[in-house]
């Protein structure tokens, strides 16, 4: 693992995630790209064998990218890491070509040693998502990923967190108040937005007045 992509925008997480590589890999080159546009430029510079892909970025979903950066690099081994383990995430992060998917949330020690574990050929499975996946298929279901797409009904973490933005909480703040880093605050935002159609915090506030939280 000598050329590594990590596509990610919150600059934080990508220094984050920059120490758990060299941690993991060593002395390694690691491109960064904070959105997919600057990411498709930098696929040309080299021949990548590992890429770190985040699902919700400024101009995309990561997961619909997974199948651009396989094709300009054969072989190359792409894991998802994000802060949302929702299913329809999953499965369509497997669907689209994943060869991995960790939670930003596990423990940094934990998430360097299935790093290390590409190298035996072992993919990368936060526990969460590898339940969930055994579970999905012990139960019989045979749903392609498309009958997992959710409804725009927020999760318990999400709702805590549109609360907190509602209210005016800066991101740090929220950070704080819900033992998280602020990347991944970043990542909860987004993802409300997306699933309630919103582009502010004033419609933010809307939203959760709606919907009951304030």
């Amino acid at each position: 693992m000598k050329q590594i992509l990590l596509i990610e925008d919150d600059r934080d997480t990508r220094l984050w995630f920059s120490e758990l590589l060299k941690k993991a890999f060593g002395e390694v080159n690691i491109s960064i790209a904070g959105s997919l546009k600057e990411a498709e430029a930098v696929l040309s510079h080299y021949p990548f064998s590992l890429a770190l892909v985040d699902i919700y970025l400024p101009d995309g979903k990561g997961i619909d990218f997974l199948q651009t950066i396989k094709q300009k690099n054969a072989g190359i081994f792409c894991v998802v890491v994000t802060a949302f383990d929702d299913t329809a995430d999953i499965f369509a992060a497997l669907k689209a070509g994943a060869d991995g998917y960790l939670l930003k949330s596990q423990n940094k020690e934990k998430i360097v040693q299935s790093l290390k574990d590409i190298t035996e050929g072992a993919p990368p499975l936060s526990p969460s998502i590898a339940r969930r996946i055994i579970k999905h298929f012990n139960a019989g279901n045979s749903n392609s990923a498309s009958d997992y797409q959710e409804s725009a009904r927020l999760t318990p973490r999400e709702e805590e967190v549109l609360i907190f933005i509602a209210k005016g909480m800066t991101r740090n703040e929220t950070a704080q108040l819900l033992g998280i880093r602020p990347g991944t605050v970043a990542g909860y935002i987004k993802r409300i937005y997306e699933k309630l159609d919103i582009t502010s915090r004033a419609e933010a506030a809307l939203e959760a007045k709606r919907m009951g939280l304030i």
